[in-house]
């Protein structure tokens, strides 16, 4: 892991939230006018331009992706002390077993119809869904190095759990969990993205999903030409960003 590439993946994380605190979208022009040089993605059916829409729609999806990190990484570090000792790992085991059958999608179907959660909700339900997956694994890893000679060695030369957590548990779980981080903010991008498009989210906060939402709402918007170029421009953009910043997060592991 890199210095270099971790702050790729922090940026990545963060300027998507920029534009949000200085852009203001206002209704200046006709509605669902086609693109055109002053409005490149044409205007929405209000009147805003949709570019504009688009440079603050990040906001929603980068701070789902954030909390779905951040969630992912207090899971991964609780299950990482609790499989050092013999009944965490029984705990964890459980825990995962009972979570993984769970209907993951009626769950954050249930959660959207009832709550119209934010970014932040959205980004720690996915996280915790996806939880049993990476905690299998750290039960399964953890294990097996325990039964390893130099870690008994370093027990029986009166090295400590936290010792060995550091030393051995963590360098050898690096690469798993930071590709779990990435894959649980790519999944957050898209879930925060798909139920603001269903308006199934918080309808004050900026979202890549809603440009497409609002143009499903507004009856005909989706047969003009600006409203087939922003509802593929904001699939791309929700499309690429996922996938982007599974790969900055993912390649912070595998670099030297």
């Amino acid at each position: 892991m890199t210095l270099r590439t971790f702050i790729y993946a922090a940026l990545l994380l963060v300027l998507p939230l920029l534009p949000s605190f200085w852009v203001e979208c206002t209704s200046i022009a006709k509605p669902l006018e086609p693109p055109s040089a002053e409005h490149p993605l044409g205007t929405d059916p209000v009147g805003r331009d949709a570019l504009c829409l688009l440079a603050i729609g990040g906001y929603g999806s980068a701070i789902a992706a954030a909390s779905a990190v951040a969630v992912s990484l207090t899971v991964i570090t609780l299950g990482g002390v609790l499989t050092l000792y013999p009944l965490g790992r029984s705990i964890v085991t459980i825990v995962a077993g009972a979570a993984a059958p769970l209907p993951r999608v009626a769950l954050a179907m249930m959660l959207a119809l009832f709550m119209r959660p934010g970014p932040v909700l959205v980004g720690a339900f996915i996280a915790m869904l996806a939880a049993p997956q990476v905690l299998r694994m750290l039960s399964t890893r953890v294990e097996q190095m325990l039964g390893q000679a130099y870690v008994e060695a370093a027990y029986a030369l009166g090295a400590d759990n936290i010792h060995i957590l550091l030393r051995y548990v963590l360098p050898g779980t690096l690469d798993a969990a930071i590709g779990h981080l990435g894959l649980a903010a790519s999944m957050a991008v898209n879930a925060e993205a798909m139920l603001s498009m269903l308006g199934l989210s918080d309808p004050t906060v900026p979202s890549w999903g809603k440009i497409v939402s609002f143009l499903l709402e507004t009856p005909g918007a989706l047969m003009t030409e600006a409203g087939l170029v922003q509802a593929l421009a904001s699939i791309l953009v929700v499309t690429l960003y996922s996938l982007i910043l599974y790969w900055a997060i993912r390649r912070s592991a595998v670099r030297p």
